[in-house]
């Protein structure tokens, strides 16, 4: 039984992606290294700024390595730190299961089985890692890399043996897929760019670690 993907369409006008990424293994950092400085720019006055100043205040006293990227479509702002650097993936690779999985069925003219269905909502909205398994060994490595190649994310390295939470990505690849996701392009139909954002809203509430739900309350 096949169920056609929700019909759905729209476009962000917005994008805000922040990535805080701590590898598996930090490599130990000379003392005398300088610590890499957020890079901003803005078409609005004085945003670029503000969002550097920000950014390094809030990043003042933590520890281990993070990694931001930041993209406003509205006002053409970026921010990025460390933005090329590699990190193991951990679950942030699902929207990048998901997508491969609705580029191949788009790609061979067909919709989504209600088995992956089942699994896509299981894997995006609970995080689960056992759906997530299920969808990584049936769309395999030769897919995977082919939407990574189609997609322009010519960083991001597949985890080997099964092991999709070690696949090796940085911010600037996370954004170009975030970029695909929420504004009409070739790689990922308007159908399919509702239905990743459509369960990326549905997220139950303990999974929901990132932007914007660690955003202050102002």
């Amino acid at each position: 039984m096949t169920h056609r993907i929700p019909g759905r369409t729209g476009t962000l006008a917005l994008a805000v992606s922040a990535a805080l990424l701590v590898p598996a293994v930090t490599a130990a950092t000379p003392a005398a290294a300088a610590t890499p400085a957020v890079t901003c720019t803005s078409g609005k006055a004085g945003l670029a700024a503000k969002l550097k100043k920000d950014i390094t205040t809030a990043l003042q006293n933590r520890k281990g390595t993070v990694a931001v990227g930041l993209y406003d479509r509205s006002t053409r702002t970026t921010c990025t730190l460390r933005a090329t650097s590699a990190y193991d993936s951990a679950s942030t690779v699902k929207v990048t299961v998901l997508a491969t999985l609705l580029w191949d069925a788009r790609k061979h003219n067909r919709y989504l089985t209600t088995t992956e269905q089942s699994l896509a909502t299981a894997m995006i909205t609970r995080s689960d890692n056992d759906a997530t398994s299920r969808l990584w060994k049936q769309l395999g490595l030769t897919k995977i890399k082919g939407f990574l190649s189609a997609a322009g994310m010519t960083k991001t390295v597949p985890g080997a043996g099964g092991y999709w939470g070690l696949t090796r990505e940085n911010v600037n690849d996370e954004q170009k897929l975030l970029k695909l996701v929420t504004a009409r392009n070739s790689v990922l139909s308007d159908n399919s760019r509702a239905y990743i954002l459509k369960l990326m809203g549905k997220v139950v509430t303990d999974q929901r670690w990132g932007t914007p739900a660690g955003a202050p309350s102002t």
